[in-house]
């Protein structure tokens, strides 16, 4: 997700877990039932993602935040 930012500059980049997703029929879209001020509170990234060998420590990191469950089950 992003958010912010003209014209891309200053633009904020945030990795949410897949497991925050739900499909909203009324709005035939997946949405994220969260605030602007809990998105903001969220570990940044940037636009081109992290080091692969840190991949999985930035997953756990962002789903501990976020208090959802793994999808890959540890």
């Amino acid at each position: 997700m992003s958010f912010g930012g003209f014209f891309g500059l200053g633009e904020a980049f945030y990795t949410r877990p897949w497991g925050m997703l739900r499909f909203d029929p009324g709005h035939e879209a997946s949405v994220v039932d969260i605030t602007a001020v809990q998105l903001r509170a969220a570990p940044e990234r940037s636009p081109e993602g992290g080091d692969p060998d840190h991949e999985r420590a930035w997953e756990e990191h962002a789903h501990r935040h976020d208090n959802a469950a793994p999808y890959w089950g540890i």
